[in-house]
């Protein structure tokens, strides 16, 4: 009877903490605070999202051409370079042009020197690449920046190659958590189909495969 008590206080603390949480985005700029505020990068969000677990479970491999939505300061990015070595490349595309200065500082350290991250400042409603570029597309907990979700997935689905992925990762303890059913729903209406899922409802990540054929 106590676990069921504690398991109920964790639902209801949970519950009042998406509610605070969504409050708070409604009625300020949060979402731009935060990206604007390197500091608020740290160690405890790697816990949950591991960069190396996200770009595994993302299909990330040797020699692609990567393109990450809405990279920030690029510990994803970092991540995806390694994944995809030399003779690949990760551009790591944000709107907004102080994370890409951070993320331009970031390369200049020394176990990032050699790894192939292009920075981008563009608009993930507007992608600057041709149709059929990349062999994957990447988000992790950032969809909810955008404002038209829908136009944003018409736009990964044309930059992706066909046979190409976008796979997208979630935590539940983002303040925009969404469920996988919404991006099933997203992908679909954008002509793409599940291809896989890893993890759990606490933290997933889930690819979408571009048909090879219309």
């Amino acid at each position: 009877m106590i676990f069921l008590y504690i398991i109920l206080g964790l639902i209801v603390l949970y519950l009042l903490y998406q509610i605070t949480a969504r409050l708070i985005i409604k009625n300020t700029n949060y979402h731009k605070i935060v990206k604007n505020n390197p500091t608020l990068e740290n160690n405890s969000r790697f816990l949950i999202q591991p960069p190396h677990i996200v770009i595994s479970a993302s299909g990330i491999k040797e020699k692609q051409k990567v393109l990450e939505i809405g990279a920030g300061s690029g510990p994803f990015a970092f991540a995806a370079a390694k994944a995809v070595g030399p003779s690949g490349t990760v551009y790591a595309l944000d709107i907004q042009e102080d994370m890409i200065d951070i993320l331009k500082s970031k390369m200049q350290k020394k176990e990032n020197q050699n790894l192939n991250v292009v920075p981008v400042l563009g608009d993930a409603l507007n992608i600057n690449f041709p149709d059929n570029t990349f062999d994957i597309v990447f988000l992790v907990s950032m969809l909810q920046e955008i404002p038209d979700k829908n136009a944003a997935f018409t736009e990964f689905r044309r930059v992706l190659k066909p046979g190409g992925l976008l796979s997208i990762s979630e935590t539940l303890v983002d303040m925009d958590y969404y469920m996988k059913k919404t991006l099933i729903k997203f992908a679909t209406q954008a002509g793409m189909v599940q291809a896989n899922y890893k993890g759990n409802f606490l933290s997933y990540t889930i690819s979408f495969l571009k048909p090879l054929q219309l």
